[in-house]
């Protein structure tokens, strides 16, 4: 019976991944994109569930692209680099030997907000890591001194905690020279 249910449900998750990007991380973990994942300056970014998922390209070894009827928004490369230097992003077009696409990550200002690899998945701050969405907002609004919302509606859309932090104090700044 249970290969019978497995052998009914295996192409419906060949379904759910065949249009979906594969993220390889330099830890040994990865993350199937629902939709697709791109290249922003110093980001990788991740489509999932109709939300956008950010990571640091310094933490991504390779992207691995689905093929689909999707159409294809990259320019073609020409001469492919056969071998990828040291701290470079691959990004490959499935199947093996599409298209690659190398990018050099930048430095990374800090860590991360939002992460669902880690156990707590929402940092405050270096120290302050927290299980959900809320008690993370509910620890910046106690380090700001503010309402939820306001940290909320003054955070920004970065995921990088040094952003955030940064667009919490020039707001906190601006208001108090008010």
């Amino acid at each position: 019976m249970k290969k019978f249910v497995a052998a009914c449900l295996f192409p419906f998750f060949l379904a759910i991944t065949a249009d979906a990007d594969i993220i390889y991380f330099k830890d040994g973990l990865k993350t199937i994109c629902q939709e697709r994942a791109w290249e922003e300056n110093d980001q990788i970014n991740c489509e999932y569930g109709g939300w956008i998922i950010t990571y640091q390209k310094s933490d991504v070894l390779r992207i691995l692209k689905s093929t689909s009827s999707k159409p294809n928004t990259q320019p073609a490369v020409k001469d492919p680099i056969k071998e990828p230097k040291k701290d470079q992003v691959t990004i490959q077009t499935a199947p093996a030997g599409g298209i690659k696409k190398q990018i050099t990550p930048g430095k990374t200002k800090g860590f991360t907000f939002y992460d669902p690899r880690r156990p707590y998945k929402y940092w405050a701050d270096q120290n302050s890591k927290h299980k959900s969405y809320k008690e993370a907002i509910q620890a910046l609004s106690s380090k700001y001194g503010r309402s939820p919302e306001w940290i909320q509606n003054n955070m920004g859309q970065s995921n990088d905690l040094f952003e955030i932090h940064q667009n919490l104090r020039t707001q906190q700044s601006a208001e108090s020279s008010k």
